[in-house]
């Protein structure tokens, strides 16, 4: 029977919002994961296939649009839209 436990490594601070992130216990840091607008925003990017139209949905500009999906690209190190002229595609 396999023990699972539920205190991080003593080495990890858990204060900081990026320790699990950095200690390898999460896929993605928390704060993003949390973030529902940027999740939101990416969502429908995807839905709608492009900035424009999902800007025009959420009531928010471009920049912004782009700005939010930027924030999550980062946060998980990988590309999660392909580009192609003003079309969005999922990796």
């Amino acid at each position: 029977m396999m023990k699972y436990s539920t205190t991080p490594p003593a080495a990890v601070n858990m204060k900081s919002p990026r320790a699990g992130f950095r200690a390898g216990l999460f896929s993605a840091p928390m704060e993003s994961i949390l973030n529902i607008n940027d999740w939101l925003t990416f969502v429908q990017i995807v839905d709608m296939g492009g900035l424009s139209a999902a800007g025009r949905r959420l009531g928010l500009p471009k920049s912004t649009l782009s700005r939010r999906l930027a924030r999550l690209e980062d946060d998980f190190g990988a590309r999660l839209l392909t580009r192609r002229g003003r079309v969005f595609e999922l990796t």
